[in-house]
């Protein structure tokens, strides 16, 4: 996050990994509707919101068919390898393993140490 604040990086995000984390941040973390609201808001402010298209939709569900993908991971998955160039960043080592056959894909950590 520091470095798309720096302007040394282009951060993305697809619609659905931002609906996603504002599920999880309300159900699964018990967020207050506030911070919610704030931390969506942050990442827009320093993200570009993208939709994936038709080709990616197809491409998820054609990954969902070979992996052990849930939906919105399928659809981050085949979002992030239609985005050319691009580097998948996430905590989900599952999804990681997974990407890694397709994409480059880090920890945020392993990303800084291996970029910056």
């Amino acid at each position: 996050m520091k470095y798309v604040e720096q302007g040394k990086l282009n951060g993305v995000i697809c619609i659905t990994s931002l609906l996603e984390l504002r599920y999880v941040l309300r159900r699964k973390k018990m967020f207050k509707e506030e911070m919610v609201n704030w931390f969506v808001e942050e990442l827009k402010t320093h993200f570009d919101i993208s939709l994936p298209d038709e080709g990616s939709l197809l491409l998820a569900n054609k990954l969902q068919s070979e992996y052990p993908l849930g939906p919105f991971d399928a659809i981050l998955l085949a979002f992030s390898i239609s985005e050319k160039p691009s580097v998948l960043i996430s905590r989900d080592i599952d999804l990681l393993k997974i990407s890694s056959l397709s994409i480059k894909s880090f920890t945020p950590e392993k990303f800084v140490s291996a970029y910056f």
